[in-house]
């Protein structure tokens, strides 16, 4: 029974129809599967308020509810995600900013399978544009842009005393093949930041992705855009960034609930989701950036440094088989460096490991130096 002959089943026995009560929500479906599009749209209707109330005055809650319809309609494997899940990514883009609308590349919701519960959840995915103008928002980055390296572009950098980045590109088909990517930060104060990773980087960027599994994910749909956000969050930690783009990094492909939102909007990130989850495809998605966001590699070296001081990737980013620490989980560990936008890669430089699976140190302390040398506060 689709939700419309609910409503209007319940006003025929004396019930409210769709926004008139809070007891209508009581009565939404698990998931939108077999919804048509005038029933979506009354059912994100009902949540209209509270949409309304977290989004900035430039963007009509109208607007989104009819892009999230649309969306939502066009795509069967988001129609299967429990609603609490879509109207947590949808709270989520509105916090943020970030308009939903395909074509403007800001975000995205993706279908992602929980394995622990089975159901299907949308994950909230910021995209590449999404970045930028968050970034610009810091009030530190003016400008910050990114750029896909062909193996016939010429492409020359050096590092050091004199740093120098030249990239001309060699326009046309007979580009080659993608082998480097760079971003470069335009500051406030008139300096600039940049760095390059190479394609093994990216790759290992992708390979742990859990939105890499997904059959629409971006990485399938628009990789160049993802080889450019790769770069981005790679040489995030290295420029002054605002407490809300700190946050839309934790946010990342996340699974958010409505109730992870406390008064005002401010995300409640031990309300956030990073349950392990595969792609609606059955294949298990690696473990590693997930829905952690921030763990893919970058540079661990502060501005200044260069490709060849790029951290190495763990031999071992499996799912944690070894036996937790007692003085700290490897799996709340885990976590934690999701919610705080710190990659695994960095946890192990720091520790000076190359396992975390593996490390037989006190993660309480590993801990407590991470959120002193990256300056965050998320517990």
């Amino acid at each position: 029974m689709s939700a419309k002959t609910k409503t209007q089943t319940q006003t025929a026995q004396g019930g409210k129809g769709p926004g008139q009560g809070a007891e209508d929500k009581s009565n939404l479906p698990r998931t939108l599967q077999g919804q048509d599009m005038n029933s979506i749209s009354e059912i994100l209707d009902m949540f209209k308020p509270m949409i309304a109330q977290a989004l900035p005055n430039t963007i009509s809650p109208n607007r989104i509810i009819q892009v999230v319809t649309t969306m939502v309609n066009q795509n069967p494997d988001l129609k299967k995600c429990t609603v609490p899940s879509l109207l947590g990514a949808i709270m989520e883009s509105a916090i943020l900013g970030l308009d939903p609308t395909p074509a403007l590349g800001h975000c995205t919701f993706i279908p992602r399978r929980n394995k622990k519960t089975g159901n299907i959840e949308a994950q909230f995915f910021i995209e590449y544009q999404g970045y930028i103008q968050l970034a610009r928002r810091t009030g530190e980055v003016s400008n910050v842009r990114a750029r896909v390296v062909h193996e016939n572009d010429h492409f020359d950098v050096e590092f050091g005393l004199e740093e120098k980045l030249e990239h001309k590109p060699k326009f046309g088909a007979n580009r080659g093949k993608p082998v480097h990517v760079y971003a470069v930060w335009d500051l406030t104060n008139g300096s600039k930041y940049f760095d390059v990773l190479d394609k093994q980087d990216v790759e290992r960027a992708k390979k742990s992705s859990q939105a890499a599994a997904a059959g629409q994910s971006p990485w399938t749909t628009d990789e160049d855009a993802m080889w450019r956000k790769t770069a981005v969050r790679a040489t995030r930690k290295y420029v002054p960034m605002s407490v809300e783009v700190q946050q839309a990094f934790a946010a990342d492909q996340s699974v958010i609930s409505p109730e992870a939102f406390k008064p005002g909007g401010e995300l409640d990130f031990s309300q956030v989701e990073t349950e392990e989850a595969e792609g609606l495809s059955g294949g298990e998605a690696p473990e590693g950036e997930g829905t952690q966001a921030g763990s893919q590699t970058h540079p661990e070296q502060k501005p200044g440094g260069g490709e060849e001081s790029q951290a190495k990737t763990s031999s071992g980013q499996g799912k944690a088989g070894a036996q937790p620490d007692t003085r700290f989980a490897i799996e709340d560990f885990r976590a934690w460096l999701g919610r705080a936008g710190i990659t695994e890669d960095e946890a192990l430089a720091q520790a000076g490991a190359t396992n975390l699976d593996n490390y037989a140190g006190d993660f309480k302390k590993l801990k407590a130096d991470l959120k002193k040398l990256y300056e965050v506060t998320v517990d």
